[in-house]
């Protein structure tokens, strides 16, 4: 899996593939998606830093998945678009973060040429710590 960042445009994409064990005939596939973030931050004299994240991506995924019968081939689509919002209070070089993402998602895809569409939120939240050297 890479990512590359052009000016906040960051594009991903991957391959995987799994072995058949039992009960299974394994599954391989593929995955490709843009992403655009728009980030608006704040630095307090560098002991409190805050910043809101717009977002809106795009995926696509494809590849066959066999769980106790043939490989099924899927294939699928997904929009997200949310808003992130972030702290991080420390001194100097330590610093701890909070941020919590919020997301709307929408996907639309065929498994074995059955169609499916599901629309569904996620709520992310993250701590981290950090310290620059």
């Amino acid at each position: 899996v890479s990512n590359t960042t052009l000016d906040g445009f960051i594009v991903s994409g991957g391959y995987a593939r799994a072995e058949p064990t039992q009960g299974t005939t394994g599954a391989e596939g593929y995955r490709v998606g843009a992403f655009v973030p728009l980030t608006l931050g704040m630095d307090l004299s560098g002991i409190f830093e805050a910043w809101a994240t717009a977002r809106l991506g795009v995926e696509h995924v494809a590849g066959t998945v066999g769980l106790g019968g043939a490989p099924r081939a899927s294939e699928a689509w997904m929009l997200r678009a949310g808003l992130a919002l972030g702290l991080a209070v420390g001194f100097r070089r330590v610093h701890v973060l909070v941020e919590v993402a919020v997301d709307a998602e929408h996907v639309r895809g065929t498994s074995g040429g059955e169609a499916f569409e599901r629309t569904g939120g996620a709520v992310t939240p993250a701590v981290a710590l950090r310290v620059r050297f």
